[in-house]
C-alpha cells in the first residue's frame, strides 16, 4: 500500500465508502471498538472470496469477532488484503490496508476517495 493512498481517506465523510466502486460491492464486517468507533473491514482476497457469513450469535475464538453489523469475517487468510477503516460520527478518522505475508496489499489512485484523487489524477490518465 502506498502511505498517500490511505492517508487521502482521513476526515472523509463516511458516503464515499459506502458509495466508493469497489468498496461497496464488497462484503464486510463492522466491529465496535472499545472507544466507541466502529473499524470497518473489508477483506479482498486473491483467488476467491472472503470468508465471511451471517450471524445473530457471539463467536468467540482467535480469528472471528462478530459484528455489529452482523457479519462476521475470518482474519487469518493468507491470500487477503484487509482493507481498515475507523469511522466516528460519519467521518473516516484513519484507513489502512493489512495482510498477512507472503500477501501484500496494493493500492493505487482508484483506491482513494473521489474526493481525492485530484492529486493523482495523473495515474488516470496512463
Amino acid at each position: 500500500m502506498r502511505p498517500a493512498d490511505e492517508e487521502a481517506w482521513a476526515n472523509a465523510k463516511l458516503i464515499e465508502l459506502e458509495t466508493h466502486e469497489t468498496f461497496s460491492t464488497m462484503e464486510h464486517e463492522v466491529r465496535r471498538l472499545s472507544d466507541g468507533t466502529d473499524m470497518w473491514i473489508f477483506p479482498q482476497c486473491s483467488g476467491g472470496k472472503a470468508r465471511c457469513r451471517s450471524t445473530a450469535t457471539a463467536i468467540s475464538g482467535p480469528v472471528a469477532t462478530t459484528a455489529v453489523g452482523g457479519t462476521t469475517c475470518e482474519m487469518d487468510d493468507p491470500r487477503c488484503c484487509y482493507h481498515q477503516f475507523i469511522v466516528s460520527e460519519g467521518v473516516i478518522k484513519s484507513y489502512r490496508a493489512r495482510s498477512r505475508q507472503p500477501y501484500t496489499c496494493r493500492s493505487n489512485c482508484l483506491t482513494r476517495p473521489a474526493s481525492a484523487r485530484e492529486a493523482c489524477a495523473h495515474e488516470l490518465r496512463r
